[in-house]
């Protein structure tokens, strides 16, 4: 089956649409040209952040949306790609969740590799 991408208006196959999780049913812009949209928005919203972080007034408060605790934008990694400029978990809640990453990782990799180191002590 096929269906008619309406912003390229090309004919392709069903599998280069994403399907909606809410309805089940495709979208009617295929993969490519979501892809290149939101390439495009991410730019538009590069150039446009970076004048307005230029004039932002760092004591102002935002919500960091995994502590939900109301902290001051110096409390935030700036993120000209956002919206608001900055992003939406504040830098100690980053950093936390680096760190769990990155143990989380290293035991991964451990547990790969230690049948290898046993094999070849």
């Amino acid at each position: 089956m096929s269906q008619t991408c309406t912003i390229c208006n090309i004919d392709k196959q069903l599998s280069e649409f994403y399907i909606r999780s809410e309805s089940g049913n495709y979208r009617k812009d295929c993969k490519e040209c979501v892809g290149k949209r939101k390439i495009e928005l991410r730019k538009k919203n590069t150039i446009v952040n970076k004048e307005k972080l230029k004039t932002i007034d760092k004591t102002q408060v935002k919500t960091c949306s995994n502590c939900n605790k109301q902290k001051q934008l110096s409390e935030f990694s700036i993120s000209p790609a956002n919206k608001t400029g900055f992003y939406s978990w504040c830098l100690i809640c980053s950093r936390k969740k680096y760190k769990n990453q990155k143990k989380i990782y290293v035991t991964l990799v451990f547990q790969k590799s230690s049948h290898l180191i046993q094999k070849y002590s």
